[in-house]
């Protein structure tokens, strides 16, 4: 699927803080841990849904295909699915996307295939550079949906963890509508036009 690459590079800033960072060279590290160092992405006709989560803080993003800038597509199948993108190679991506972008930036105005990149769920393309990846087996991506719709309820009380707000936070701009899902369920961020989502876990205390 085609998208802006500034768009792409912002996306990827805003996961990042919701993406486990574990050692893969860990021989015990668990699936549950696992599935939360990957970005989950959902392709769904001209949206592309990017969502991660590190079990306390959940982030998703929802692109639009530029159609007014789109360019002949490398393939004709359906381009509808879920994939997963493992931390590493978001943030090596994230890194090219931005060399491209300031290369490319002034005469991407007269060419506009050049502000494109090519997300797929084994290759992510960049101009003429490719970053190849291959699916992990055996893990699945937690349906953590229901916590992006949190329902308004009253609060009284509420115990937060300072970095887990800092994590859900970092990269909104301007204002945002927050919900609260009574004293111990999610705490809901968003745009108004839901392009930029977030939730955080309050901190639960014995009573």
């Amino acid at each position: 699927m085609q998208l802006d690459r500034g768009a792409l590079i912002k996306a990827i800033k805003f996961l990042k803080p919701a993406i486990l960072k574990a050692d893969e060279e860990e021989s015990e590290i668990s699936e549950k841990i696992k599935e939360r160092t990957f970005i989950h992405v959902k392709i769904d006709g001209t949206k592309c849904q990017m969502t991660a989560y590190d079990g306390y803080c959940g982030k998703r993003v929802v692109l639009e295909k530029p159609q007014q800038l789109e360019i002949e597509p490398k393939w004709e199948e359906n381009e509808d699915g879920e994939f997963l993108i493992n931390r590493e190679t978001a943030e090596a991506f994230e890194i090219l996307c931005t060399k491209h972008k300031a290369k490319f930036e002034k005469v991407s105005r007269r060419d506009h295939s050049l502000r494109l990149i090519e997300i797929g769920p084994f290759s992510l393309d960049s101009h003429k550079d490719t970053l190849n990846y291959l699916q992990p087996v055996g893990i699945h991506f937690p349906n953590i949906d229901p916590l992006f719709f949190a329902s308004k309820k009253p609060v009284q009380n509420i115990t937060f963890n300072s970095m887990r707000v800092l994590d859900a936070m970092k990269e909104f701009n301007n204002h945002v509508d927050v919900s609260f899902s009574g004293e111990n369920g999610p705490v809901y961020v968003c745009t108004e036009d839901l392009t930029y989502q977030a939730f955080f876990m309050p901190v639960v205390t014995k009573k």
